[in-house]
């Protein structure tokens, strides 16, 4: 597509019922010089009258001026035919033929896209001033209209465009216009044009419509440079609050869900002990019922082996001496400076260790008493 705008030639083509319009060789003047100099090659310019020759330059003028009728049209075109001033016709792509000097052709482009700029200065709804500049696309979609309906389609979409941009940005403030609004203000400004120009029924269709440069008068526009950049940095800050955000609620929103599921399976946990505890004690208590004896002995050496666990040193009472033994097992569970867990080996090395000693400290005293006698 070619952005530009029509050529004067073009725009002069589009006057609806004055001047030359792209009709070619339909200048009535030219075309009878043309006829009148070959009738005189044709006749030579004598005074005598031959009909035969006058029938054949007959002939010769109507087939010259049928050849006239004959036209081209691109894809790209659409021909309006205007017969003796009235329209006759809308003529699509192809070769065609037209009655020479009776009708007028005017071959519109309806896929050419057209590109017009206007620029103002502006008064916005808070009493402010505003230079604004946009550019605004467009198709001749009903050639008919664009030729026939208005006498300048470019001048009344020229004023359709700045009574337009007029009516947003008066009813806009400038901040408004000149930073996040632009493409608001350029969205409202095409439906708006676009309903004057089928109002007056010019047979366009605006594309597109861009606002180019929003900007404040000179001697304000440092002031207004920093509201703007206050502004990007407001925005700026407002996105990084909100990644932010982002990143840390669903983060302390897991943190939750991880604790309560955790407080969930602690309360199922303790109810579950506590059940267990509660059918123990149960159980305990209809098999104490039925020997207590035994039932205590048991529940003693329970509560001994529990509290006995827990502990590496072992004080044992020897019956034949008043001397108590002293079992070092943190010291004999050392391997190389370390403490290794208990295993099968090492319980029963510590018993055979352990029943060592403890002959070795009841032998001692019946040594020393055979020694006396």
């Amino acid at each position: 597509m070619n952005w530009n705008r029509p050529s004067d030639s073009d725009e002069s083509d589009r006057q609806s019922w004055g001047g030359d319009r792209n009709s070619g060789s339909n200048n009535i003047d030219d075309t009878l010089s043309q006829a009148l100099k070959f009738g005189n090659q044709l006749f030579g310019g004598g005074s005598s009258f031959n009909p035969r020759s006058l029938l054949v330059g007959l002939v010769v003028l109507a087939a010259i001026w049928g050849a006239l009728g004959f036209y081209q049209l691109n894809e790209q075109e659409r021909a309006v035919v205007l017969r003796l001033g009235r329209f006759h016709a809308l003529v699509q792509p192809g070769l065609r033929w037209r009655m020479p000097v009776v009708d007028r052709l005017y071959k519109v482009n309806v896929t050419k896209v057209y590109s017009e700029s206007y620029d103002g200065h502006m008064l916005t709804k808070d009493e402010n001033i505003v230079d604004v500049r946009i550019t605004f696309q467009y198709r001749v979609i009903d050639p008919e209209n664009y030729v026939l309906k208005v006498r300048n389609p470019i001048g009344s979409m020229r004023l359709a465009a700045e009574s337009a941009l007029r009516h947003v940005v008066g009813g806009s403030v400038i901040d408004h216009v000149i930073t996040l609004g632009r493409e608001q203000v350029g969205f409202d400004v095409r439906q708006r044009m676009q309903r004057y120009l089928d109002r007056y029924g010019t047979g366009i269709s605006l594309l597109q419509v861009n606002i180019n440069e929003a900007s404040p008068p000179q001697a304000v526009k440092e002031a207004f440079d920093d509201v703007n950049k206050a502004l990007e940095d407001e925005a700026r800050y407002i996105n990084e609050a909100e990644a932010y955000a982002n990143e840390v609620v669903p983060r302390a929103r897991g943190v939750a869900k991880r604790i309560l599921e955790e407080s969930y399976a602690y309360r199922d946990e303790v109810i579950a002990r506590s059940e267990g505890e509660s059918s123990r004690f149960s159980q305990l208590l209809a098999v104490y019922r039925q020997s207590p004896a035994v039932t205590r002995k048991r529940m003693h050496l329970d509560a001994v082996e529990e509290v006995m666990g827990n502990i590496s040193k072992v004080v044992v009472d020897v019956n034949e001496g008043s001397n108590l033994f002293y079992l070092p097992l943190d010291r004999l569970l050392k391997r190389s400076g370390d403490l290794a867990p208990v295993t099968a080996g090492d319980a029963e090395r510590l018993r055979q260790e352990t029943e060592q000693l403890i002959e070795q400290q009841q032998s001692a005293p019946r040594r020393r008493s055979g020694r006396t006698r």
